[in-house]
């Protein structure tokens, strides 16, 4: 902790690095511990970014310094308009997430919650944020009982019976989880406007558990006392797509489920002499209302729906979390109820149980996901659900686009590879022939991986991956042309750097009376010329080709530790004028 009068900070991350003289004369209250997570949190985006450890301290001085905006927040990405009948995206929130270079690429676990309105959905949420917040998967017992609408962690909530979000809200700093094979991912929490109160009309219902099922990867739907009839039919008109995209999958194949993970989170359990609280409670409560056969032919159609819909569904009873937290404006919760928070939580945010969102089997990055959000809210823009060919499409191109994008990049990689920038000369011939072989390999990457069964789709998008790979191979083609020009003048001007260097020597050395030293540097410099003038000889007339090749191999080598010395020394210079200012500052 930090008091009045500290003026060098020393802030330890979790890989070791440490942040020094983070300066900030003007410290009134503590660091506390969630502040120095958001700056490990923050030197992990930065390095990713490509930036280093001194831009880090920049970052702790502003979680430490009083700031307009909250340290802890939510963006809303999508909007209502005035009239609460339309979606708006909200295109600045969407980028300061979505397209930060640090995550862009990172694979995306999207985690939602949804439900009716003024059920505490904004409430768990912060639950979540204090979880993740945590150095590595949390045990045990590390719940803050005590929240109140003063005290959030990036979602606001508040007791009273008006709903309190509106649109959707993403927390505006992912969180890195590695997953158990190594993988690195982004973990972005969303909450969603709530359902069924009196300025929503009932179709704005079901449109947003369609749009929460279509960028999640776990869904979270929150209810109270029990899985109501009235939530399945409003999950029905939804799940009519999925049927279509379970079918519409690309032949030959394995078919996967459209979606990934619905969760039910069921508050204020009250038939525990039935179903005990829990995953084992709940998993046999929720057995009994999908098996059930008392009900109307289309609820028992959307039943089924539902498990051929998404991966899994799982079912979570929960315990009423407490008079204090239920009636006032703050409170501890439950102790019965912190006990199974300390249990639900880590079941779907624990690293070994987080799920990539992916579409087919196909995983979504950070940036991809933006354009999924993007597309799917034009899609529901006027508040209606639309046609299900109409969702169909637009997953449709969102998939065969993430497919021919990953397709593209395979190509580039390896022809980069090949012939990069930094790699050698290539024959034309020899380059034409791994064109050759890479881009079929690319495209029948792109024909052969699992995709939504649209014809024109996946003509228009064949087509622009064709015109991409022929683009860039035009441009490495003529890279490597430019290679044979740079290639055939190293000879000269290393010969020549040489001749030059061995002058200057030969004078200084003469200047001080070391003569017969001189005119051994003076005969190098001769030697260079007339070797120069041979080679260029050689290269006119196409004789002596060995020799000249052998003067080649012979220039390369002078040249690459003539740049590596030049570089060396530039280095040097730039490190020393970084201690001499460091020395300035601290001077002044």
């Amino acid at each position: 902790s930090l008091g009045l009068g500290f003026n060098e900070v020393l802030v330890k991350i979790e890989d070791g690095i440490v942040l020094r003289n983070l300066r900030s004369v003007d410290i009134v209250s503590q660091v506390s511990l969630t502040q120095l997570r958001f700056v490990r949190q923050f030197h992990f985006l930065n390095k990713m970014d490509g930036g280093d450890e001194t831009s880090a301290p920049a970052a702790a001085a502003a979680v430490a310094a009083p700031t307009s905006e909250p340290e802890f927040t939510a963006l809303q990405i999508i909007g209502l308009n005035k009239a609460g009948d339309s979606f708006e995206i909200v295109e600045e929130n969407l980028d300061k997430i979505l397209g930060n270079k640090a995550i862009r690429s990172l694979p995306a676990v999207v985690v939602s919650i949804a439900g009716p309105f003024r059920l505490g959905k904004s409430f768990m949420l912060n639950y979540f944020v204090q979880y993740l917040q945590g150095k590595v998967d949390l045990e045990g017992e590390w719940v803050d009982q005590s929240f109140s609408p003063d005290h959030n962690l990036g979602f606001n909530w508040s007791h009273g019976a008006d709903r309190h979000t509106t649109g959707v809200w993403m927390y505006k700093t992912p969180f890195i989880r590695t997953l158990p094979g190594g993988k690195k991912v982004a973990v972005l929490l969303i909450d969603t406007q709530g359902t069924f109160d009196n300025h929503m009309k009932q179709e704005m219902n079901a449109v947003i558990f369609a749009l929460n099922s279509l960028i999640s990867s776990i869904q979270v739907y929150n209810v109270t006392k029990r899985i109501s009839e009235d939530v399945l039919q409003n999950m029905h008109l939804f799940t009519r797509f999925g049927e279509m995209a379970y079918k519409q999958q690309s032949a030959g194949a394995e078919k996967k489920k459209p979606f990934q993970r619905l969760q039910f989170l069921i508050r204020d359990w009250g038939g525990r002499k039935d179903f005990d609280f829990g995953a084992e409670g709940g998993k046999a409560y929720l057995e009994t209302v999908l098996d059930t056969q008392d009900a109307e032919p289309e609820l028992l159609e959307v039943r089924k729906d539902l498990r051929d819909c998404f991966g899994a569904i799982d079912c979570f009873l929960m315990p009423y979390p407490g008079q204090e937290v239920a009636e006032g404006d703050s409170g501890s919760i439950d102790d019965r109820f912190k006990a199974h928070l300390e249990a639900f939580i880590p079941s779907i945010l624990k690293s070994s149980e987080l799920e990539v969102k992916a579409v087919l089997g196909n995983e979504v990055t950070c940036g991809g996901l933006k354009d999924y959000i993007r597309q799917y809210t034009m899609l529901f823009k006027d508040g209606s659900m639309p046609e299900v060919t109409g969702i169909f499409d637009a997953t449709a191109k969102l998939n065969h686009d993430g497919i021919r994008r990953s397709c593209s990049a395979m190509y580039k990689t390896e022809m980069r590879e090949y012939a990069g920038p930094d790699k050698p000369h290539r024959v034309a011939a020899e380059l034409q022939t791994k064109h050759d072989s890479v881009y079929n390999t690319a495209v029948k990457t792109y024909t052969e991986s699992p995709r939504l069964e649209a014809p024109r789709v996946e003509q228009a998008m064949l087509a622009d991956l064709q015109k991409e790979i022929n683009e860039m191979y035009a441009d490495i083609a003529s890279a490597n042309e430019q290679k044979v020009l740079f290639k055939k003048l190293v000879t000269p001007i290393a010969l020549g750097g040489l001749s030059l260097l061995c002058n200057i020597i030969a004078t200084f050395l003469a200047m001080f009376g070391l003569a017969s030293i001189a005119t051994l540097f003076s005969y190098i410099t001769w030697f260079c010329f007339l070797t120069i003038a041979f080679w260029a000889y050689s290269s006119a007339v196409h004789k002596f080709e060995d020799v000249a090749k052998q003067i080649d191999e012979f220039s390369v080598q002078i040249y690459e530790v003539g740049f590596m010395i030049f570089t060396s020394y530039i280095q040097q210079q730039i490190m020393g004028a970084a201690v001499g200012g460091t020395k300035t500052k601290k001077e002044n």
